[in-house]
């Protein structure tokens, strides 16, 4: 982990960091945070840190997913068309199209 920002980074939620963290307690692993300076160790302390840093994180991922639905709400008003354009569009693959349709005819004239 780089720092307690970064911390969201184990898991969804609150209770997935949480548990992912029980998990690796159980096997004795300590988690060390190099940029924060600070230790997941199992001491109430590091316990305190872990709770309140994961919630931050999760309410921080909410608070972001909030903004993105409300950001695509206002471009749809605006009468912006949102996603993929429909049809086949451009690839990056076009130029060899005439090649790769000589090779999927020469596969099929093998398996035939």
């Amino acid at each position: 982990m780089a720092d307690s920002a970064e911390l969201s980074r184990l898991g969804r939620s609150t209770l997935d960091i949480l548990e992912i963290l029980k998990e690796l307690k159980i096997k004795s692993v300590n988690v060390y945070a190099i940029k924060g300076a600070w230790t997941l160790n199992g001491t109430i302390e590091s316990k305190v840190f872990l709770t309140m840093m994961s919630l931050f994180s999760e309410i921080e991922r909410d608070l972001i997913s909030q903004r993105t639905i409300e950001g695509l709400k206002a471009r749809k008003a605006a009468g912006v068309k949102l996603g993929r354009p429909k049809g086949p569009g451009k690839s990056r693959l076009d130029q060899y199209r005439p090649e790769i349709e000589a090779l999927l005819r020469n596969a099929q004239q093998r398996l035939s």
